[in-house]
């Protein structure tokens, strides 16, 4: 049976809870709000002052207390109003007459003192731990103070570890219920909802944006979709579609625009369902390419999936969702060695290639179901990814380097490939056809041009100043394949003189001859009448061209058009192959991911690649992490090839701290906290021991998440001073458990107290003092 939360009211006095803290014992919530220290034998529901400490201290407790502190602090922080009993006109808000010293995620002792704690980040590892280590807390955060909840998932974005929690919470689903608009999605419906999940939820949602947390949740999401699971993923696309259509109809003003919603935007930018609406997925596949955050690996995860052609993945989801952008893709060595029995291999079996996308690339530029053309157009929409597919097409067709050179089409125009040079001749060849003048509006018949291979634009242009007095022209044309199908058509506007059209080819038409068929037409006036009031033919024109030349200098005989070809540029990789190889790594801090940026010495292009697939090894002096990349080019590559893997040395030997390193109180009367900040504990401790005299302490090794990482309590068993020893043995524990590591140390001394006849008259605070600190590595 499920644990029913128990509900958190208004005041201690009602409040009835019991856990494991400080000393080990139990605590009962008091009337009255007494010290953390009062008594070894309790722990108490702090005073105000002492809230942002207790935190510090404790959030990563499986209690209600807790919970219990966060919202009250929440509520009253943001409520610093006369009408409230905790307000002091005296102090101008809430943290500048309730504040302490506190312990922050990186062992730094630092006083609270006119610092807003709500919607702090450096307070965001504790509310992690309370989130992760208390699952009702969301529901009662949300009970109690819904506006804090939903204005911290609006700035989401600069609160990365809040993310994490909720994304860890619901991992499994907890709390998502069906989905959008279903009953048993808790954050949707609230006290409506139909799942036993929704524990004590008291907010009545009526499906609107104002009254549900569903929306909330999807702004954590958004902030890091590489990381969700399979049931987060689920639930976010029965959102998108709602989003998506939502803000074509609304833009700027739509839940999910990006002015209002990074996050959200996010979820749409690589969904499925956004790919498909061509009124959005351009400026989508723009954004991821453009975002590094919004990897466009996700949106081909998706969007091939929406099409229902996942199988179509070789290397699989996981796979391609690694790609930030295409860059990597697009350097595929553009031999699609795979086995003739896939359209576009070229080798002899079933081979699966060299485990490189060509047979991506090969699909976006050549296949032409709904789709891969979808995507083509997507890519040739963009600049960044319409020049990487231009080289990776005039490699695949170039290439004298490569084995499986396809044979390039025949036809009139391919001697042209033969020109190219190295570095970009930019050639330029023009075709003409011509037309007799014969009226006062001449219409030509059909004039036909072919497209050379490798020409990138074509202007077609209506040529004027004959002997006619012209005051206008115009020209229409359609261009077709090999196969007859139209690529593109259109005409262009009126002109006096002339009239011209300068047409980009589509990026997979380039390295083919296409065919165009044009019309102009020329509107002349009454200049060149005879007497007959008959236009001057071609004949009389060829007359006066060779009799009167004088008269009419550098005249055109009859109507012209001109079909001018504009190549692309041709470098020397692109004719012979890009040799990429690793220019660099980079890790992330805590050695979970490595990047690595592959560069072709010839002409300087770079792509990064990211592995998360990182194999560790441990050494008594030091730790080693070996990315493994998935691609031959990467892990096969001797060049740089050490920065694959990154050595951290631990600290060596032994070192030892003593109250000079330590911040806070390392000794005093009574009680008090002191620690080692984190700044001073080298990678790879193997070993702590601290020594202190008091009456009882406890010391907390804590990471820079704000979780307790181990934890020893000291007592003298009596109320005497005595030498107590806390050891820790951290052989077993990883790197990543051990990120950030730092101690806290709460002692406290209580002693009988005698009076000058040597009788007993009670109990007193004594001294209490950290001897040292003793780390080996």
């Amino acid at each position: 049976m499920k644990k029913m939360v128990k509900k958190i009211i208004n005041t201690l006095l009602s409040l009835m809870v019991v856990f494991s803290a400080l000393f080990g014992a139990s605590i009962s919530a008091q009337a009255k709000e007494n010290n953390v220290y009062t008594n070894q034998d309790s722990i108490f529901i702090p005073f105000r002052s002492d809230y942002v400490n207790y935190l510090s201290k404790y959030s990563s407790a499986k209690s209600d207390a807790i919970q219990y502190v966060w919202l009250k602090l929440f509520n009253e922080e943001l409520h610093w109003t006369n009408d409230k009993p905790w307000f002091n006109p005296n102090f101008t808000c809430w943290t500048n007459k309730y504040y302490s010293d506190y312990v922050s995620p990186k062992g730094d002792v630092k006083s609270s003192k006119d610092i807003q704690i709500t919607y702090n980040p450096e307070f965001d590892a504790f509310l992690y731990q309370t989130i992760i280590n208390n699952p009702e807390f969301i529901i009662n955060w949300i009970n109690e103070q819904p506006q804090v909840f939903s204005e911290y998932a609006k700035r989401i974005h600069d609160h990365p570890l809040l993310a994490d929690g909720l994304i860890y919470l619901t991992s499994s689903g907890t709390y998502l219920g069906g989905g959008k608009d279903s009953d048993t999605n808790v954050f949707l419906m609230g006290a409506n909802s139909t799942s036993e999940e929704k524990l004590n939820a008291k907010w009545t949602a009526l499906r609107t944006a104002s009254d549900t947390h569903d929306i909330d949740i999807l702004r954590a999401f958004g902030s890091n979709y590489s990381s969700l699971s399979i049931p987060q993923k689920t639930w976010v696309k029965t959102y998108i579609e709602f989003l998506v259509d939502d803000y074509i109809r609304n833009r700027t003003n739509a839940i999910a625009s990006l002015n209002n919603s990074s996050e959200l935007y996010s979820l749409m930018a690589v969904s499925g369902y956004g790919f498909t609406r061509g009124e959005v997925n351009q400026e989508f596949f723009n954004y991821c390419i453009n975002t590094p955050e919004c990897k466009v690996g996700d949106l081909i995860a998706n969007s091939i999936e929406r099409f229902d052609k996942l199988s179509e993945l070789r290397y699989g989801a996981k796979d391609i969702c690694r790609f930030s952008d295409m860059g990597a893709i697009w350097a595929s060595d553009a031999d699609c060695d795979y086995g003739n029995d896939w359209p576009g291999g070229r080798s002899s079996g079933t081979n699966k290639g060299d485990e490189d996308y060509d047979w991506l690339c090969w699909n976006i530029c050549f296949n032409n179901d709904s789709y891969y053309s979808t995507f083509r157009n997507l890519v040739e929409g963009q600049p960044t990814t319409k020049q990487q597919m231009e080289d990776w097409l005039s490699r695949y067709y170039l290439s004298p380097n490569n084995p499986n050179h396809p044979t390039i089409p025949s036809g009139s125009s391919s001697a042209l490939i033969g020109k190219w040079g190295i570095g970009g001749c930019h050639l330029n060849l023009v075709e003409t056809g011509s037309w007799d003048c014969s009226g006062h509006t001449d219409t030509s018949g059909t004039i036909r041009a072919t497209k050379p291979i490798g020409a990138k634009t074509i202007v077609l242009t209506t040529n004027g100043n004959t002997y006619q007095y012209m005051y206008g022209s115009s020209l229409s044309y359609t261009i077709r394949n090999a196969y007859g199908q139209v690529i593109t058509s259109g005409s262009a506007p009126k002109g006096f003189w002339s009239s011209s059209a300068t047409i980009s080819v589509p990026t997979k038409y380039i390295w083919q001859e296409l065919y165009i068929e044009a019309h102009g037409t020329v509107e002349q006036g009454h200049k060149g009448h005879n007497s007959s009031g008959d236009c001057i033919s071609t004949a009389m024109a060829e007359y006066l061209h060779t009799n009167a030349p004088g008269l009419f200098p550098d005249q055109p005989k009859y109507h012209t058009m001109t079909s001018t070809y504009y190549y692309v540029d041709i470098t020397a990789c692109q004719r012979h192959g890009h040799s990429y190889k690793p220019a660099a790594y980079s890790w992330a801090p805590d050695h979970s991911y490595c990047i690595c940026t592959m560069q072709c010495p010839n002409c300087n292009n770079t792509y990064t690649v990211t592995s998360t697939n990182v194999a560790t090894q441990s050494y008594s002096d030091k730790t080693i992490y070996t990315a493994t990349f998935g691609i031959k080019s990467v892990d096969e590559s001797t060049t740089n090839s050490e920065q694959r893997s990154a050595t951290v040395y631990h600290g060596s030997g032994l070192k030892i701290f003593t109250s000079d390193d330590i911040s806070g109180a390392p000794a005093g009367i009574g009680y008090g906290s002191c620690t080692l900040a984190a700044d001073k504990i080298s990678p790879g401790p193997q070993a702590i021991s601290i020594n202190l005299v008091a009456c009882d302490a406890v010391i907390s090794l804590m990471n820079s998440k704000g979780a307790i990482v181990d934890q020893r309590n000291l007592s003298s068993g009596s109320t005497s001073v005595a030498v107590m020893d806390a050891v820790f043995d951290l052989s077993d524990r990883s790197d990543k458990d051990l990120m950030g590591l730092y101690i806290v140390i709460n002692a406290q001394t209580i002693v009988k107290n005698y009076n000058s006849s040597g009788n007993y008259i009670g109990n007193a605070f004594g001294p209490y003092r950290i001897n040292q600190i003793k780390i080996e590595y």
